[in-house]
């Protein structure tokens, strides 16, 4: 199923990209590591919870940067490692952080972080593209390693993680008996010993690594032409969003997953130089909540809000390579990667020409109300935008159905105008509406449902009164909140002639 809406975020309010940034403000800015051109960053965070740290690679060095706060990182480790590299990729376990070079002779690289002490394991491979940590499974996936070009290898933490412990490695070619197949990873997520690998060129496989001496395919797609560089799911691993790198301009792909297998469902990119120029490169996307977090090279970092997973609104954005503004995209400059899931909401980026970036996420604006809203005139009701700027206004008729159509706002005096979320943050709050057959409530149920039934009074408490006005969501992005009778908000949205409440985390 595609969604054709989604290729319209091309032409989405393309005057907002003039600016370095939406939504998002720069905390700090740290250049001048050893080599001066920088690569992979990720995080860490103190077994306390009480220090939060980036991990950067430049060139000649991995360097630590303790980010509590973020708009001052201080230094806090830095080890000038034997080979000059472009190519470094970090993750974090315990107390340790893991790191491989794609170039030259590191090996697995160990820091600790308590004691700062460095070792590396050589033995199994000298140089790989990408790590990966299954934090529940305490496994450590090295991928594109030198020692197995076409499989993974695939090393214990649970007891000694200060020198990992050589469980697998494997061939995935020789595995499925096919040679003429280049199964070279790329990039790789883990999550309850499944692995969804990106194959570059080969497509996307799904692995059961559960037992590594019997390693199966479940399944894969090679349906997109690029080359398929990263994925990461949601939070309830139904949806992968895809990244590929080559060639340049190809979008983020959407894939749901459905026992084991990759469907397509659509594609989306929102390149910031649009109209002019529209060939923006993906790196690396990861997903926080309902937000999709994404490195894009010269565009900088881009987010999207996904609280419906199928149709990303693009909601934030901080450029951290300038020089391209007005030029178009080529080669490789920019943001080469971003972690969101510091606890503290610091997200850190990396930059290939300036280095760490620290930013923090503009929190939703909101105007919260405790208690039901009564909208006390006929034909008054609800007014949210699309994700094209467009408006559209939900009301009940005289019989309590529930009618949605295009907006036109003839005057500011006919309409409160709320530029932020509007939440009713009552279990099970209503909006109430007069029509000349009666009363009628508005709701969601506990699946997001909208429901409109007869009232037969209002409530005496708590009731928010808009008189002879329209309630309008003037903000693109924001929309109307309703919160179930379990507690679990619901966040209105246009979809054209539809109305839809999709389940939100953001506050």
């Amino acid at each position: 199923m595609k969604f054709n809406i989604l290729t319209l975020l091309l032409f989405f309010v393309n005057f907002i990209f003039a600016q370095d940034s939406l939504n998002m403000a720069k905390m700090a800015h740290i250049d001048g590591m050893p080599g001066n051109e920088y690569n992979d960053i990720w995080g860490y965070v103190d077994t306390l919870g009480q220090k939060e740290y980036a991990i950067i690679g430049s060139s000649q060095a991995i360097n630590i940067y303790d980010v509590t706060d973020c708009s001052n990182p201080v230094l806090y480790h830095q080890e000038i490692d034997g080979n000059t590299t472009i190519w470094r990729d970090f993750k974090s376990y315990g107390d340790y952080v893991y790191g491989v070079c794609d170039q030259g002779s590191e090996g697995l690289e160990i820091i600790n972080m308590e004691t700062k002490v460095f070792s590396q394991n050589t033995t199994d491979f000298l140089k790989a593209h990408n790590i990966y940590v299954d934090q529940d499974n305490a496994r450590l996936y090295v991928v594109g390693s030198n020692s197995v070009q076409r499989g993974m290898i695939i090393y214990d933490l649970s007891t000694t993680p200060e020198n990992p412990q050589l469980l697998k490695k494997i061939r995935l070619d020789t595995l499925l008996g096919n040679t003429t197949l280049d199964l070279y990873i790329h990039d790789i997520y883990v999550k309850d010993n499944i692995a969804y690998a990106s194959h570059g060129y080969a497509g996307y496989y799904i692995w059961d690594v559960t037992d590594v001496n019997n390693i199966n395919l479940l399944g894969s797609t090679d349906d997109l032409p690029g080359y398929n560089h990263s994925s990461w799911p949601t939070d309830d691993l139904e949806y992968f969003y895809i990244a590929e790198e080559v060639p340049i301009g190809r979008p983020i792909s959407i894939y749901h997953i459905i026992n084991n297998e990759p469907y397509y469902v659509s594609s989306f990119k929102n390149p910031l130089e649009a109209p002019n120029y529209e060939n923006n490169r993906p790196h690396n996307p990861f997903v926080k909540d309902d937000k999709l977090f994404i490195s894009y090279y010269h565009d900088g970092l881009v987010v999207y809000d996904i609280a419906n997973p199928t149709s990303p609104e693009f909601y934030a954005y901080y450029d951290t390579y300038l020089p391209n503004n007005g030029n178009g995209y080529s080669d490789y400059h920019g943001a080469w990667g971003v972690y969101p899931f510091l606890p503290s909401g610091c997200l850190v980026v990396s930059d290939i020409e300036t280095g760490l970036y620290t930013l923090s996420l503009k929190a939703n604006e909101i105007v919260q109300e405790t208690g039901d809203l009564y909208l006390t005139d006929s034909n008054t009701g609800i007014v949210v935008k699309n994700i094209l700027g467009d408006p559209y206004k939900l009301t009940l008729d005289d019989n309590g159905n529930i009618v949605v159509s295009a907006y036109v706002e003839n005057s500011s005096t006919e309409v409160k105008a709320i530029d932020a979320d509007y939440v009713l943050d009552t279990n099970g709050a209503a909006v109430y509406f007069k029509r000349s057959s009666g009363l009628y409530k508005l709701f969601v149920d506990n699946s997001g449902n909208l429901v409109s039934q007869a009232a037969t009074t209002l409530p005496t408490s708590n009731l928010v009164n808009i008189s002879g006005q329209d309630l309008y969501i003037s903000n693109t992005g924001n929309g109307f909140v309703f919160t179930d009778s379990n507690g679990q908000r619901w966040k209105l949205r246009a979809e054209n002639a539809l109305m839809k409440a999709y389940k939100s985390t953001s506050w």
